[in-house]
Parts: C-alpha cells; sequence; structure tokens
C-alpha cells in the first residue's frame, strides 16, 4: 500500500512538473525579452519581484523569519535554499541594483546560530557600503541574533508590543546520564583527547569543561556586545546592564535606545525610502517564493523527515553556540526543523 502510494506521488509530481514547465515556456514566449537586471533578480531560488522600467528608485524588502542558521535544505522534499544563505543572496542582489537606494530587513526571529548571524551582518555592513540605507523592521520579536542583525542596520523600527533584546549567548547541552544509567544504555567512547567529546549528553560535565566553555561563551559574548554598542552607538558600560539576556518590549526597547522609533512594517518602509531620498511612494521590490518551491514545502511538511529527540534538543547539523532566546514561547512559536526566514 505504502509502495503504490509513493509511485503514484512520483507520477504526480512528473505530471505536474510537465504542466508547469509548459505554461511557463508560453508565460515566458509571450512577453517581451528582460534585460540584464530582471535576469538577475529571477535566479534559482531567489526570484524577485520584477524590475520595471520606469518605476524610479526602490526600496528592497528581505524577510529573516524563524532561527537563523546555514542549513541549506531541511527535509526530503527541499530542494531549495534555505535560511542564512538565502537572506545573504538577497542583500546581495539587492545591493547589487542600481535601482534599489534602499533595504527593509523584516525580522521575526528567535535568534540563531553566530556565525549565521554575523555572516548576515557582513552583508549589510556591504550594502550600507555600497550606499544603500538599511531599516530593520521588528515583527513580532527579533532575539539575540535577531538584535543583532537589527542592530548593524541604520535605523531600526518596532511595533509597541514587539519584543526584542535578549542579548547574550547560550550553549544548551543536555546531560542524560541517570536516565541512560536507569534503562542500561551504556557509551564506549574512544577519542584523542580529554576534551574530545566535550559537552556530551551521555555524561555530566567536568569542571574544566564547564570553564572552557564559559570562556568561549564570554568571548562570543563580548562580540555581540562591541557589534550592538557601535551599531547603537551606546556605550559599552550604559549598554552591559541590558545585555544580561533580558527582553523588552517595543516601548521599553524604545526608552533604552535599542531601537529609533515605533511603527509598522510600512512605517519602517517609508522611513528608509526618506533617508534614501526617495520623493513619493517608493517602489518595493519583495522576495516571491516560486510555486515549485511552495509545492516542495507542502510535501516536506506533509511527509518529510520528522526530528529526532536529540535533534530539537542539539540541533541537527547547527553549532551550539548560538545568539539564540531560550524562552519557551520562542521555541513554541518557532518549533525545529523551521529555519526559513523568507
Amino acid at each position: 500500500m505504502k509502495k503504490s502510494f509513493v509511485m503514484a506521488l512520483i507520477l504526480l509530481l512528473c505530471i505536474a512538473s510537465v504542466v508547469v514547465g509548459i505554461m511557463l515556456l508560453r508565460k515566458e514566449s509571450a512577453r517581451p525579452r528582460r534585460n540584464a537586471l530582471d535576469r538577475l533578480a529571477s535566479t534559482f531560488g531567489n526570484k524577485f519581484a520584477k524590475f520595471e522600467p520606469g518605476r524610479g528608485p526602490s526600496v528592497g524588502l528581505v524577510r529573516i523569519f524563524g532561527p537563523i542558521t546555514f542549513r541549506e535544505s531541511q527535509g526530503l522534499f527541499e530542494a531549495y535554499p534555505r535560511g542564512a544563505l538565502r537572506t545573504i543572496r538577497e542583500i546581495r542582489q539587492l545591493r547589487k541594483s542600481r535601482r534599489v537606494k534602499a533595504i527593509v530587513i523584516e525580522i521575526n526571529s528567535p535568534g540563531g546560530t553566530v556565525g549565521s548571524v554575523q555572516e548576515i551582518c557582513h552583508e549589510i555592513k556591504l550594502a550600507q557600503k555600497a550606499g544603500k540605507k538599511v531599516v530593520a523592521s521588528v515583527a513580532d520579536m527579533a532575539f539575540s541574533g535577531g538584535y543583532y542583525i537589527a542592530s548593524a542596520c541604520d535605523k531600526i523600527v518596532a511595533n509597541p508590543g514587539s519584543l526584542t533584546g535578549s542579548i547574550g549567548v547560550i550553549i544548551a547541552a543536555p546531560d542524560l546520564e541517570k536516565l541512560f544509567n536507569t534503562i542500561g544504555i551504556k557509551f564506549n567512547v574512544i577519542k584523542s583527547g580529554k576534551l574530545k567529546d566535550i559537552a556530551a549528553y551521555w555524561r555530566d560535565m567536568t569542571d574544566e569543561e564547564r570553564n572552557l566553555l564559559q570562556t568561549l561563551i564570554m568571548d562570543c559574548y563580548q562580540q555581540f556586545v562591541t557589534a550592538v554598542s557601535k551599531g547603537r552607538n551606546i556605550p559599552i558600560d550604559k549598554l552591559l546592564p541590558l545585555a544580561d539576556g533580558r527582553i523588552f518590549s517595543g516601548t521599553q526597547a524604545l526608552d533604552n535606545h535599542l531601537i529609533d522609533s515605533l511603527g509598522t512594517l510600512d512605517d519602517a518602509i517609508n522611513l528608509a525610502a526618506k533617508l534614501a531620498g526617495i520623493k513619493g511612494k517608493p517602489n518595493i521590490i519583495r522576495p516571491t517564493v516560486e510555486p515549485f518551491e511552495r509545492f516542495f514545502r507542502f510535501l516536506d511538511a506533509k511527509f518529510g523527515k520528522t526530528p529526532s529527540l536529540r535533534d530539537m534538543v542539539m540541533g541537527e547539523c547547527d553549532s551550539p553556540v548560538q545568539y539564540r532566546a531560550n524562552l519557551g514561547s520562542a521555541q513554541a512559536a518557532y518549533a525545529y526543523p523551521t529555519t526559513s526566514q523568507q
């Protein structure tokens, strides 16, 4: 029964591919040839709204939704790039466009891995060096790594009830030794050095390991605080009391100079246009999701891989060192393995 269902599904996919392919070919042949900029905007997995001649200066919109990681794909049917790599590519495309004068980054994320967050910030800085104004818009939340990214922007706009902050670094290492002893599971570990299995979940952590990881955490924390201090122009001595992992509402963040103004996504877009000197209503270039991508996401949600307990606790291929909030609400809102941001 299961085999016949899989064969029927494959046949359905083949038929759908042929039909959609014919429709796309007819649509392509019916419209005029696109210029080089338009072709650039239509690269695989990163389509943007069409660049129409005569529309004037534009504001590009990039969305960072969910946990921020470098995971390229996350399931059996995931054929399109996702995660931080997609964000970086979208910002880069907007940076290279002469029509785009400003970029708005809408953030709704509990944070993510240190490396992915820092690479997105690097791409934002490149866009700023290219003369683009970059504004962050906080939706429900921009915790930890999400706020790290926001602080790299020229301005931050948040709703009064948006949650932000959680400046800090965390490593979550489960200790299942007592459980394994109870059910009679034993691990035979052969390692090249005493610290090779640091933070192993099958045993308790030693004092030496704890001290080493704390030193690592504080180094990454110092990078975080320094980046926010420079991005927000807040002296470190005034920032440190706010950087103990606490979270803020939009109004509290404004009072503490962690954001610039209260407002919606539309307010952030208008602010970006104003900073870029765009007169009148700006043309907005939004990332779009291709039909095939929507279809594969649907299939992955229905039939894709279910994460194991270890995946949910440790992360399948993510760094354990994360700029990420550890709130139950944040974890529930973005349950693993949702790593898409766009």
